[in-house]
């Protein structure tokens, strides 16, 4: 009967450690989606950090980042979020038409993509006869794995203009390397183990949410090129 204690408590002090995680996950992503009019996001601070490093790039930020007589950046900048190594966007030069056709065909990818996981876990305690146990959405937490996987092979097959190529490799790139993490998440959630799921949310979160950081610069740096942005 000691035993079973311990291993209870054990296992609601996972459950636990879970609930915090996903709470500082949504956080952070509230944070950064409802920035008040005139305070930049964390990704934008990023952007705005790098291309602060030289005269040129700062000319650029401040302008929109036009080079040129019709032409515009994206990208250049570097990405970095809790507990990954940072992540570069390569920088092209294009025109405002290229980035607006290429924007029609990734947008629906990245819009098909769920990228924001917190709202899939419901981490209730729950105690009965045979153990404690998390109430888990397992059925959507494939589905996420799945659009993650089902968007990288989208991203492959999209022809976009030649200046933006690097731009779209990146983004397949991004998508490949959370995919892992997705799979991870999935994959404990199926196993129904609080302790094993509360470990694969520590390990995969932090990969998740560099994920969407990184996806929402670019697309916001797509759209700022294009005109489009605010």
């Amino acid at each position: 009967m000691l035993m079973y204690l311990r291993k209870s408590l054990f296992i609601v002090a996972a459950a636990a450690m879970l609930v915090f995680a996903l709470a500082a996950c949504a956080e952070t992503e509230t944070e950064q989606e409802e920035a008040p009019d005139g305070e930049q996001t964390s990704a934008e601070q990023t952007m705005t950090e790098d291309t602060a490093m030289t005269t040129e790039t700062t000319m650029m930020e401040d302008t929109g980042g036009t080079v040129g007589a019709g032409e515009v950046t994206v990208g250049g900048f570097v990405v970095e979020s809790p507990g990954v190594p940072a992540r570069e966007v390569p920088e092209v030069a294009t025109n405002p038409e290229a980035v607006n056709e290429y924007l029609g065909e990734v947008r629906p990818v990245i819009d098909g993509t769920v990228r924001d996981i917190t709202g899939l876990v419901n981490p209730e305690v729950q105690v009965g006869e045979d153990g404690v146990t998390l109430d888990l959405n397992l059925n959507s937490l494939e589905e996420a794995r799945q659009s993650v996987e089902d968007g990288a092979a989208e991203l492959q097959e999209i022809q976009p203009p030649e200046d933006l190529q690097p731009i779209n490799d990146r983004l397949v790139e991004s998508y490949e390397e959370a995919l892992p993490a997705y799979q991870n998440m999935a994959e404990a959630a199926q196993n129904g183990d609080p302790e094993q799921f509360a470990t694969a949310t520590q390990e995969s979160l932090p990969q998740i949410q560099a994920f969407n950081t990184e996806v929402n610069a670019i697309i916001e740096d797509l759209e700022q090129a294009s005109g489009s942005g605010s």
